[in-house]
């Protein structure tokens, strides 16, 4: 793929690709590889319609490695910048998770509860509302 990238012939196409050798290194574990791949993207073709994938890949990533504060910051990122995309609504769902997982209930509660209407699961999304509600009454973490 590397290779391909430097192919004048397939300049209309470097966006796709970054983005194929990042999930092949994701796919590996390669992590920073990965990043590394969506950083190019993101430099190189700042116009690029796979921005939003990059993002949400960065997140991904780190909620890989259980770097879950870089995780939330680029989940968050995702949403914010790409409003009303699919993988805005997936970051967003990551967000309410990692919230519940590290302990803050009433967030996680106020993200998933966002989500309503919006995420393509909505039975999920009741489950885990209703989930949080009985662990907030109960005092649960």
């Amino acid at each position: 793929y590397h290779q391909l990238l430097l192919a004048p012939e397939l300049a209309d196409k470097r966006d796709w690709l970054h983005l194929k050798v990042a999930q092949l290194n994701l796919q590996m574990g390669k992590m920073d590889q990965a990043r590394l791949e969506v950083r190019d993207l993101l430099v190189d073709e700042p116009r690029s319609t796979l921005r939003p994938q990059a993002y949400y890949l960065t997140g991904y990533s780190y909620y890989l490695e259980k770097r879950f504060d870089l995780a939330l910051f680029a989940f968050r990122q995702t949403a914010k910048d790409f409003p009303g995309t699919p993988l805005a609504l997936r970051a967003q769902y990551f967000v309410a998770d990692l919230l519940e997982e590290q302990g803050q209930m009433r967030e996680a509660l106020a993200a998933y509860t966002a989500l309503r209407g919006k995420y393509p699961n909505p039975d999920i999304v009741e489950k885990r509302i209703k989930t949080l509600q009985a662990r907030i009454r109960r005092g649960v973490r």
